[in-house]
């Protein structure tokens, strides 16, 4: 005999769960104009004051900044500084043929023996024997004899800036 009774039937399956993460899904973010950077404190432009920029301009000002300092300021084109002698005055190259002090000229009495103080006021180097015309011209003395006094001192190179001492010789 056959069974009268059916299997009863069987219920569909239900689907297989999609795998679901059991925390909320992280929202993507977007970048926005006052992410990375310190506009907002400034009040400024935002794109301006990207970090990235930023540290792009702190860098190149900071380059200008030593090449200009290095260009101007140091290397050869500083002037030198030059220990000042006791009893010198600073920026004059002293005279080796001075053995005594000499008054300056225009404070001895006329006609003797003093010391011109003649600055280089060009841009180049000179030698002291290129400062004995004028000087000959301004005491009432001819240059050779200037130069018969000075005769070692002559070649000395004056800096621009830079005091010669000359010694004007009695008349």
């Amino acid at each position: 005999m056959d069974n009268q009774f059916k299997a009863p039937p069987v219920p569909p399956k239900a689907p297989t769960p999609v795998f679901m993460p059991k925390e909320h899904p992280q929202e993507s973010t977007t970048k926005g104009l006052y992410d990375d950077n310190f506009a907002v404190d400034f009040n400024l432009p935002a794109k301006f004051l990207t970090t990235k920029v930023m540290a792009m301009v702190l860098g190149g000002a900071l380059l200008l900044g030593v090449l200009f300092g290095a260009t101007f300021l140091g290397g050869e084109r500083a002037p030198q500084q030059q220990a000042p002698t006791k009893g010198s005055i600073n920026g004059v190259v002293p005279n080796i043929d001075l053995t005594v002090s000499l008054p300056r000229c225009g404070i001895a009495e006329r006609g003797k023996s003093c010391l011109l103080y003649v600055q280089n006021s060009s841009r180049y180097d000179k030698m002291v024997e290129d400062f004995f015309d004028n000087a000959g011209s301004l005491m009432g003395r001819t240059s050779h004899s200037i130069a018969m006094v000075n005769s070692r001192y002559a070649k000395q190179r004056i800096k621009p800036g830079y005091i010669a001492q000359i010694k004007i010789p009695d008349l």
